[in-house]
Formats: structure tokens, sequence, C-alpha cells
């Protein structure tokens, strides 16, 4: 489901509830809030996916760990991210994703989209992206399988 906030944000965001996926969208100025973004859609519904498996799959030790991304805290600041672990491992995955998604459906512009999201501060990203694009072509286990082993390996890619 696609659910336009009139009035209340012109931001955007993704939830679940029970075994429902949403993408909530403000409208600003009474126009769909997309950021500039044709693939904003993608980015919040995958939220609804990708949350509560972190949530359920990190590590505590690692979800507590202010030192992974200590070095881009000012740029999570800046776009309205806060130092919390667990919120920067989600926005990297559903980033990751939308990265993805580029390179099957627009793939003129994937190259422009990573070099993006870098200069935001993900300045991992193509560890995951690479990841992901592994997993789409080979489909050797299913996402959450992927997911489990990926966000481990992602953590302790960054602790070294």
């Amino acid at each position: 489901s696609v659910l336009l906030m009139s009035g209340t944000t012109a931001g955007n965001y993704g939830m679940h509830v029970e075994n429902t996926v949403y993408c909530v969208s403000g409208l600003e100025n009474g126009t769909w809030y997309l950021d500039g973004d044709p693939t904003i859609v993608i980015h919040e519904f995958s939220h609804s996916m990708i949350n509560p498996m972190t949530d359920r799959y990190l590590k505590k030790e690692y979800a507590e760990d202010r030192t992974l991304f200590a070095d881009i805290a000012d740029k999570m600041e800046r776009i309205g991210y806060s130092d919390d672990t667990v919120i920067v491992i989600n926005e990297y995955m559903v980033r990751s994703v939308e990265c993805c998604y580029y390179k099957y459906y627009l793939p003129e512009e994937f190259e422009q989209k990573v070099q993006w999201e870098i200069e935001s501060g993900f300045k991992d990203i193509v560890f995951l992206v690479e990841k992901y694009l592994k997993f789409l072509e080979e489909r050797q286990c299913d996402f959450q399988k992927f997911y489990i082993q990926t966000l481990e390996e992602f953590v302790l890619y960054l602790k070294k």
C-alpha cells in the first residue's frame, strides 16, 4: 500500500503492520514528495522488510556499538539520521537495494546513484551493492539467509 499523508510531513518512510508493508509519502504543496528520486517508493517499501530483519538479527553488541559509524556521524546528522547504529545500518541496506534497482532498471544512472550515496555519507555502500548484486545473480539461498549473513559480514567489514 502507498499512503499519501497530506499536511503531516514532506518526507517519506516505510513501515509494516503484521504482514502488510506500507510506503508512507508526504505531500508538499499538494505534490507527492519524491525528493528528486523516482525510486523513493522502492526505498520506503524496502524499509518495511529490512528494518524488522535488522531488529531481529543484528547482534546486540553490534547494535550498541556507536564506533561503527563514528567517522560519518556528522554527515548522518546533516541528512536527518542519528548516530544510532541500527538506523544507519538500515539506511545502508535499503540504499543498497535501491542501487540494485538502478543497476537493473536505470542502468545508465547506476554509477551516478552509487556515487551520490557515497557522497551523501554512505562511503561503504559498494561493499553491500556488490553483495546484493551477487545474490540477485546467483540466488543460492533465500533472502532472509542472505540478509543474516550479509549483516554479519558488513559489520565485520566496518570493524576492520
